[in-house]
């Protein structure tokens, strides 16, 4: 689902933020150099600022494609030798084209449908498409705002996804923080998030964790959303050989 046009506004300005210093570009960079993988792909990618910090931090990498769907992100690249942009959704791109890595930052949470069921097998079938554009052995990094619940595995996200596809009231939602209002957003859990990669074909080889993002949350947005707690995590996944994945 392509964002609305304020909300494709709001994430530019949030996606130029992005630098050589970030938690997470230092994190990937670091792994892509460990692993030796040269040919990658940002889904989502935005301005290119992701793509090209990681590109800056490991000389090693041959190149790295954008693909990204929105007008604003577009006009606002930003160009780097090693880059490509291309404008789309990752379900464009041919099978043919084979990745040693992918990264999906912040990404995930934005796959949406018209219901609840309905984005959970969105999201499945999108990380089954970056599953396709990976060699074998490749490895796809997601990063994600974990958002735990009380009372049940994945409540608070299933609130958060209510709330935010409300567009009677994106109005208020929006002077409450969601930049996506009136469109919907979905957070999982931890234990959610690795069932869906399971689903998806991956097998989970590690993960790292910001240090800093969501260790401060209100009481007045806690106490509605039954929420325990929420933080910032990176996901390693690896291409896994079984092509029979099962379902949540």
């Amino acid at each position: 689902m392509m964002r609305q046009e304020l909300s494709d506004e709001l994430f530019v300005e949030w996606s130029k933020d992005t630098n050589e210093q970030s938690w997470d570009t230092q994190f990937v960079a670091a792994q892509t150099q460990q692993r030796n993988l040269t040919l990658g792909l940002d889904v989502g990618g935005g301005i290119g600022a992701f793509a090209n910090s990681i590109l800056n931090l490991n000389d090693n990498i041959q190149s790295m494609d954008v693909v990204d769907p929105s007008v604003q992100a577009h006009s606002n690249f930003v160009k780097h030798r090693k880059s490509k942009l291309i404008k789309g959704y990752m379900s464009n791109i041919p099978v043919l084209s084979s990745y040693d890595f992918i990264t999906v930052n912040l990404v995930c949470h934005h796959v949406i449908s018209d219901s609840n069921k309905e984005t959970l097998d969105a999201q499945i079938n999108f990380l089954k498409d970056a599953h396709a554009l990976l060699k074998d052995g490749g490895v796809l990094f997601v990063e994600e705002n974990i958002y735990e619940s009380y009372l049940s595995e994945d409540l608070c996200g299933r609130l958060i996804y209510e709330v935010t596809s409300l567009r009677g009231i994106e109005k208020i939602t929006r002077k409450l923080g969601a930049n996506t209002a009136g469109e919907g957003v979905r957070f999982h859990s931890d234990t959610a998030w690795q069932k869906i990669f399971a689903a998806s074909g991956f097998e989970l080889v590690k993960t790292y964790d910001n240090d800093s993002w969501g260790t401060v949350m209100p009481l007045w947005q806690k106490i509605p959303l039954l929420c325990q707690g929420r933080f910032q995590r990176m996901y390693v996944l690896q291409k896994s050989s079984d092509t029979e994945n099962s379902r949540i």
